[in-house]
């Protein structure tokens, strides 16, 4: 709601930056116009139990007031559900894109949430120290990420650490996704190869008869002809006299 108003150049209305003039009635009337809208904005992105509680509230500075103290334990509720939500994530299943976005939301909610007061002036001790400190934040995040990865980036997770300096989180979400990538050819290809191999295996000829769709230990000429079969009559006129066949040598 925050970017809404300050996008309209109404923040002030609840900040208490923008006062209603005591004296001039033109101004008064303009002041009460935006004040008005003010309200209407926030009431329109209310649930309707919490419109309901406000509705009588004319002033939007004490609109937001009464809103921020009944939130103010809700907020640091969520801030710990939050953080424990990030402590708790793990890659696990999830695609390396799809684990960054989960994690790379959560931090936005929570920069969303911090309360750090604004710098109105800059000097080169203060620029020097809001740098280190977004280094030192995107140092941790980075740690976040690489930590959280499954076990199978071991070495892509310490050939980053080795870099100097270290890379941001989304260029080292770069080079996982790629390498990510490359497995999944890599596997394509080694699926296609077994399964060539499965079937070069299944089209062999027996090495018995030199038929195809069979193996010697599945072979007639091995295991015996079924009765149906021509052979198999003459196989038993074999075995009556005595000559044997293949079949009962090999057994």
């Amino acid at each position: 709601m925050e970017i809404v108003l300050a996008s309209k150049c109404k923040l002030g209305f609840v900040t208490g930056l923008v006062k209603r003039d005591p004296e001039d009635a033109k101004k008064q009337d303009q002041w009460d116009t935006c004040n008005s809208m003010v309200i209407a904005w926030m009431t329109g992105s209310m649930t309707a139990h919490v419109k309901e509680s406000v509705m009588y509230v004319r002033n939007a500075r004490d609109m937001w007031n009464q809103l921020e103290r009944r939130f103010a334990l809700t907020n640091r509720t969520r801030k710990y559900k939050l953080n424990k939500a990030l402590y708790d994530l793990r890659q696990k299943k999830k695609t390396v894109t799809e684990y960054y976005t989960t994690m790379k939301s959560l931090w936005d909610d929570l920069d969303a949430m911090s309360n750090l007061p604004p710098i109105t002036t800059m000097t080169p001790e203060i620029q020097a120290f809001v740098t280190a400190l977004n280094k030192e934040r995107e140092e941790e995040r980075l740690f976040q990420f690489l930590n959280d990865l499954e076990d199978d980036y071991g070495s892509e997770r310490s050939h980053v650490l080795m870099f100097t300096p270290l890379p941001s989180v989304e260029e080292a979400c770069a080079r996982f996704v790629q390498e990510e990538a490359q497995r999944e050819v890599l596997k394509q290809e080694r699926n296609e190869v077994e399964t060539g191999a499965m079937m070069s295996k299944k089209t062999k000829g027996c090495d018995v008869c030199g038929l195809k769709g069979h193996t010697k230990d599945k072979c007639w000429k091995v295991v015996g002809y079924p009765r149906w079969h021509p052979k198999h009559k003459r196989m038993q006129r074999a075995e009556s006299s005595g000559g044997g066949t293949r079949w009962n040598r090999s057994k």
